[in-house]
C-alpha cells in the first residue's frame, strides 16, 4: 500500500471511526500542534470509552517458537511454519510480525502482509511487506514467533498490571470490532484514578479501569508498570478526566 509513513491530520481528524479499515493498522498521524494518533481496531469484546487508557491484546503463547517447515534463503519473501494449536483465521497476523527466536536471524522482525486461513498443528505460510525479505538462511532447526499488531483487537487495559502494552487513548468512543484513532503524544484527556498533582509522572493503575495513577518511584510494583506521560493540570477529585501530556512515543 501506498501510504506515507506519517499522515498529516487536521484538528478533528481523530474523531473518525467506522466498521471499515481504511489504513494499515499502525498508522501514524500528525495533527496540526503536534499531538499523535495511532490506527487501530478494536477488538470483539467490547467498546472503547473515550479518554481511557487501552492496551494491546493479551499475548497467546500458542504462537510462541513455532517450528520453521521449509528452510528459508535469503531473499525470499515467505515462510512456511508448523502452527500451534489453535487455527487462525485468515489475515489474523496481518500488520502484526514473525521474529526469528533462535540464530542465526536470531531477533530479526518480518512484517506480515497477508495469510490464508492455517489449521492447528499444520503448516502455514506468512507473506511479508514488499521489500521485507529474509536476510539470512533460516533451517529447519530454529524457531519463530507471530505477534499480532499491537493495534489490532486492542482493549480497555484492566484494573490489574497491563497484561500487554499500553497503547494509546482514544479521544471519543470507538464502538467494539470497529477502527479509530488512539492518542499516543501530546496534550490528551486521560481518566484519573486518584487526584492528579501538577508535573507528576502517570503509570497505568493496577487497581482502575482504563485509568493513570501518580507513579511513585519508591513503589516497586507501580513504577514496574512504567511512566505514559505527565500531569498537566492539578485535580483534587479522584475518578475525573485530567488533562495528560502523553510520551507513549518519546518525551519531545
Amino acid at each position: 500500500m501506498g501510504f506515507r509513513n506519517t499522515l498529516q491530520g487536521d484538528y478533528g481528524a481523530w474523531f473518525q471511526t467506522g466498521s471499515v479499515v481504511l489504513y494499515p493498522l499502525g498508522q501514524r498521524m500528525l495533527c496540526p500542534e503536534g499531538r499523535i494518533f495511532r490506527y487501530a481496531k478494536v477488538g470483539s469484546a467490547g467498546a472503547l470509552t473515550a479518554c481511557q487508557l487501552a492496551q494491546a491484546e493479551a499475548e497467546n503463547a500458542e504462537h510462541d517458537a513455532m517450528a520453521v517447515q521449509t528452510e528459508a534463503s535469503s531473499g525470499d519473501t515467505s515462510l512456511a511454519f508448523t502452527n500451534g494449536t489453535v487455527d487462525l483465521a485468515e489475515n489474523q497476523f496481518q500488520y502484526g510480525y514473525l521474529s526469528v527466536d533462535t540464530a542465526a536471524a536470531l531477533g530479526v522482525a518480518h512484517r506480515v502482509a497477508f495469510h490464508a486461513a492455517i489449521n492447528a498443528s499444520t503448516t502455514g505460510i506468512v507473506y511479508f511487506f514488499e521489500g521485507d525479505t529474509i536476510q539470512v538462511t533460516i533451517s529447519t532447526a530454529r524457531k519463530v514467533t507471530l505477534r499480532k499488531s499491537i493495534f489490532k483487537d486492542i482493549i480497555v487495559k484492566p484494573a490489574s498490571d497491563p497484561t500487554a502494552i499500553v497503547v494509546g487513548v482514544p479521544q471519543n468512543a470507538i464502538a467494539a470490532s470497529s477502527y479509530g484513532w488512539v492518542q499516543t503524544h501530546g496534550m490528551a484527556g486521560v481518566l484519573s484514578e486518584d487526584a492528579a498533582t501538577i508535573s507528576e509522572k502517570v503509570r497505568p493503575s493496577e487497581t482502575a479501569v482504563g485509568s493513570v495513577s501518580d507513579l511513585d518511584a519508591s513503589e516497586a510494583d507501580a513504577a514496574d508498570n512504567g511512566a505514559v506521560g505527565w500531569v498537566c493540570d492539578a485535580n483534587s477529585a479522584a475518578a475525573k478526566n485530567t488533562n495528560i501530556f502523553l510520551t507513549l512515543e518519546g518525551a519531545s
